[in-house]
């Protein structure tokens, strides 16, 4: 049996008596420097089996520590376990590994096992090293070149710098260390794409983070909310918490973030495990600037159900309105069933063809939502790009799709998500009028 109690239950004695100091005197904090020493080497034997566990994971084929978990309290003292720990504390070096039941034993040793509050703001990296991006790290004119030219500069700097060679190579080794830590690791939807840290973060701290009564606040990219890689995630999250809040911040003129792109999109989410509420996932924004932010966000939030987001499409992915007003019309629209549900089947001994000729019926078919004109009414004008030829049951003549105002900015902001992926034969749904 492997729980938190037989794995550090031998530092309880140790963590009381550092629970007790005063840390009023310097004998006091003398007394709980010891303490907390005595706790680490209490449970040592814990922090080799997670040293063990992790090396496994980032091991090449070659270099695999050929361990087997059978009785742990058994093996923990057995020599050869000890040597292949030692070895494990070497694969790691570098790494700077932190187990959190090792540092924080306390929070797990307790009833409701787990941190109450958890507030953090992953790194937004991509597990890799790209070698042009390196070469312009240290000389910063290198981009500026042509793309032949660059090569050229490249192969010079290769053979007359070997000592930025090394050190791009020590890099390469410590980020594949780290993309096979995240591959093997408890993450999933880490192999879509190029690995994110965020990605591990996100499921590190739903996994830290107490069942009963915890929360978790955490800044995330938008790709976080919409993206393929954390649809796994946005899943578990959405349908095992008690309460989601999510605010999304445009960082327009770096308001936000100053050292982050200008460009991005910024989430805000809160989270509560726990079994969800009648309506627990409540949207906010974007808000564009910090007075917009002070002004409107404490504005009563639209809220939906569990079963409502995931309704909305197959990643549960959430939407980015053009601003916060456009949360209750995109409500609204929701309320209606979803573009690309199939089409009824209609009777065969309808006719598909004009009577005249017996060519199938031609029509304009709109580009999903093309922001193509604005009028100073608001009006919204959608374009045919192309003409497609659809049976004469479907919509006759040119779909006019035209919308006004706030609706209107809702709706072209959806362009991305609604009808891109429709398929021909669901074309003749199209009466928006």
């Amino acid at each position: 049996r492997v729980d938190a109690e037989s794995l550090l239950g031998t530092a309880k004695k140790s963590l009381r008596r550092l629970a007790n100091c005063n840390d009023a005197t310097l004998r006091d904090v003398s007394e709980a420097r010891l303490a907390a020493l005595n706790a680490r080497n209490a449970i040592s034997d814990t922090e080799n089996l997670c040293n063990l566990i992790v090396a496994e994971q980032i091991a090449g084929e070659t270099n695999r520590v050929a361990f087997v978990l059978n009785d742990w309290p058994q093996q923990a003292r057995d020599p050869e376990t000890l040597a292949l720990a030692n070895k494990a504390r070497e694969d790691l070096a570098g790494l700077h590994a932190l187990h959190f039941p090792v540092t924080f034993p306390e929070v797990f040793l307790r009833r409701r096992g787990g941190f109450d509050v958890i507030l953090g703001n992953p790194p937004w990296q991509e597990a890799t090293v790209e070698e042009h991006a390196f070469w312009a790290r240290h000389f910063p004119g290198l981009r500026g070149h042509s793309q032949q030219k660059q090569e050229l500069e490249k192969d010079d700097l290769r053979h007359s710098r070997p000592d930025l060679v090394q050190i791009y190579e020590a890099e390469m080794d410590a980020m594949n260390r780290t993309r096979r830590a995240l591959m093997n690791g408890k993450y999933p939807g880490m192999g879509t794409g190029d690995p994110d840290l965020y990605k591990a973060f996100c499921w590190r701290f739903w996994h830290l983070c107490s069942s009963e009564q915890g929360h978790i606040g955490v800044v995330l990219p938008r790709s976080a909310l919409a993206a393929k890689g954390s649809t796994a995630f946005r899943h578990e999250v959405l349908s095992r918490s008690t309460r989601v809040d999510v605010t999304m911040l445009l960082n327009r003129a770096g308001w936000v973030f100053d050292d982050a792109e200008h460009r991005y999109t910024i989430g805000l989410v809160c989270i509560s495990p726990g079994i969800p509420e009648n309506v627990s996932i409540s949207l906010q924004g974007p808000f564009p600037s910090k007075q917009a932010f002070l002004e409107q966000h404490d504005r009563p939030s639209i809220a939906f159900r569990v079963d409502e987001v995931l309704s909305w499409n197959d990643t549960a992915s959430l939407p980015l309105l053009p601003n916060q007003d456009s949360v209750g019309v995109f409500a609204q629209i929701r309320k209606a069933p979803r573009l690309d549900t199939p089409p009824p089947v209609l009777p065969k001994t309808r006719r598909m063809r004009k009577s005249t000729g017996g060519r199938v019926q031609t029509a304009r078919w709109m580009r999903p939502f093309r922001r193509t004109s604005w009028s100073s009414t608001g009006r919204l004008g959608l374009a045919g790009q192309t003409r497609r030829r659809i049976p004469r049951h479907g919509p006759e003549g040119t779909h006019d799709v035209r919308a006004r105002g706030q609706f209107g900015r809702t709706l072209a902001s959806l362009q991305g998500g609604i009808l891109r992926s429709m398929e021909p034969r669901h074309w003749n749904l199209l009466r928006l009028r």
